[in-house]
């Protein structure tokens, strides 16, 4: 068995997401697992909108959890207290942590779209539209 395939992990991440597919969470899980995968990293992954995840004041797993990523939006007080308590580290991606305490990897949406406006600018093209939220 090579060392990619060992049955012994290097870290566990749980991952708190309110979807697990789509365009933006289907592709982002993508992205955190084929990254894990690469690293011999186990991931498990929560759909927090559709998951009661207390299990007897319990979160599904969380012994075995290593550290978390919040993806976008996680808002359960109560739930990343428990979490933080634990000692495991919880990072927050594309959302600021409720009441700007812990740890968060934000997008630069505004360099993001000035370096595309620029780049379709410099091809000539004139009449440029943004259409989102």
């Amino acid at each position: 068995m090579d060392s990619h395939h060992s049955l012994s992990p290097q870290a566990i991440i749980g991952i708190l997401t309110p979807q697990t597919g789509g365009f933006y969470y289907g592709n982002a899980l993508n992205g955190i697992l084929r990254t894990a995968r690469r690293e011999n990293v186990v991931v498990i992954a929560f759909e927090t909108s559709q998951l009661r995840m207390r299990r007897g004041g319990e979160v599904l797993s969380m012994n075995h959890v290593d550290g978390w990523l919040a993806l976008n939006e996680f808002d359960d007080p109560a739930l990343l207290a428990e979490l933080r308590a634990l000692g495991a580290p919880v990072v927050h991606l594309h959302s600021k942590p409720e009441g700007g305490q812990g740890l968060a990897v934000l997008p630069d949406n505004e360099c993001g779209a000035r370096a595309v406006t620029e780049h379709v600018i410099e091809h000539g093209h004139q009449r440029i539209a943004f259409a989102g939220n």
